[in-house]
């Protein structure tokens, strides 16, 4: 349904018109019956020219007097706030400034410059400078974040961007490696203290000082891959189905306004989680030895999986002793999924502060969407001076 309702139009029975008592049964008997709308936007070019007047010779002062431009009117052209925002939210979208380029020209007659359009960008990127670093600190604070990493072609070399969200932030920055390094580059899990929810990822484990909670939507997949790949793993089969099964009885809890599972039920997962692992490695003994070789037996990817949900139990169950904690890490793969249209659209980066920029609006932009404030507005805001307004720091 449309939030906000610009026009109504009333429609009555054509019959009715001629009617001598049409006006008596409008206000008496007639109802309304039903509603459909019609959405539309309305495109036009508004072009203001402004005149500065020069007074040569005051009549009762004497001297000269000049008019000033008001502010923001520098050059002898410039963009406003709104076809600003629409460059900035096409970038942002996936297109790549060759195809702005041509949209803007198309659309509005406006014959913009690929350069123009880097520019804009950069100035967005720049003012909302401030606003990042303050959304990077509340991220800190959080007792709950949400982790992921995905790769992205960067002047011709693939490098990867790693996201830090809550339900409140979202923090993007690229790097050249996808390991800690890489982590310690984006500046949040280094000096986070609370839970952290991710998939698993080796470098991950490397901060021993956080809480860690394994998504559990990766892990079904994974035990649907061997279902389908490695027939007769009955233990997945009932694995995947405990899962699902805490998942919803946790979402029973929270519906009731329930804030803990009671602890016969976490027992009773635990050793039921426990008794599937066993019958998992029954049914997946390990090969005999039929010659000595140096380091460690090959699992295969069946044993390889039930080493990591035994040795990872309480951060996969995790999500159902503290319910602040999500079974999945769907809003971190949400953060990026963004990044994955940029990169089938607009090709690659062509450079490393072209990606720094889109990050950093993206960040903003999101953290925008998740107070309440659409894209479009939340890049105005940004030309205006006033970025801090989408979240009232």
């Amino acid at each position: 349904m449309p939030e906000k309702v610009d026009k109504v139009e009333k429609h009555y029975p054509e019959k009715c018109f001629k009617c001598p008592c049409f006006e008596k049964c409008r206000g008496t008997i007639c109802v309304q019956a039903e509603k459909r709308y019609t959405v539309d936007v309305i495109i036009k070019t508004n072009v203001v020219e402004h005149q500065v007047y020069r007074m040569n010779a005051c009549a009762m002062h004497g001297g000269m007097y000049k008019g000033a431009f008001p502010e923001g009117v520098n050059g002898f052209i410039q963009y406003g706030p709104n076809l600003t925002s629409l460059i900035v939210n096409l970038s942002m979208d996936g297109l790549s400034t060759d195809h702005i380029h041509k949209i803007i020209g198309t659309m509005f007659d406006i014959p913009l410059s690929q350069g123009t359009v880097l520019n804009k960008i950069e100035k967005c990127a720049s003012n909302i400078a401030p606003v990042i670093e303050k959304i990077k600190a509340q991220l800190i604070k959080s007792a709950v974040l949400n982790f992921d990493e995905t790769g992205c072609r960067v002047d011709g070399k693939t490098k990867w961007v790693h996201s830090a969200s809550n339900k409140d932030f979202t923090y993007l920055s690229v790097h050249e490696k996808r390991g800690k390094e890489g982590m310690d580059d984006n500046g949040i899990i280094a000096l986070f203290n609370g839970i952290a929810v991710h998939d698993c990822w080796k470098a991950y484990w490397r901060y021993p000082e956080i809480i860690h909670s394994i998504c559990g939507v990766h892990i079904l997949r994974e035990l649907v891959g061997i279902i389908e790949n490695y027939p007769g793993q009955s233990w997945a089969v009932l694995f995947r189905d405990m899962l699902y099964e805490l998942y919803r009885l946790k979402k029973s809890y929270i519906d009731c306004g329930r804030d803990k599972l009671d602890t016969c039920y976490l027992d009773y997962y635990s050793l039921r989680y426990n008794n599937l692992l066993e019958l998992a490695k029954r049914e997946n003994p390990l090969p005999a030895v039929t010659e000595i070789k140096r380091g460690r037996k090959k699992k295969g990817k069946v044993l390889a999986l039930v080493a990591r949900l035994e040795e990872y139990k309480d951060s996969l169950l995790l999500f159902a002793n503290k319910f602040e904690v999500p079974f999945s890490n769907n809003l971190a793969e949400q953060t990026i999924r963004n990044l994955k249209s940029k990169g089938k659209v607009a090709g690659c980066f062509r450079s490393d502060e072209g990606a720094v920029w889109y990050l950093k609006i993206r960040s903003y932009i999101d953290s925008a969407r998740k107070h309440g404030v659409n894209a479009f507005e939340a890049i105005k805001l940004a030309f205006i001076g006033s970025p801090e307004t989408c979240f009232g720091f």
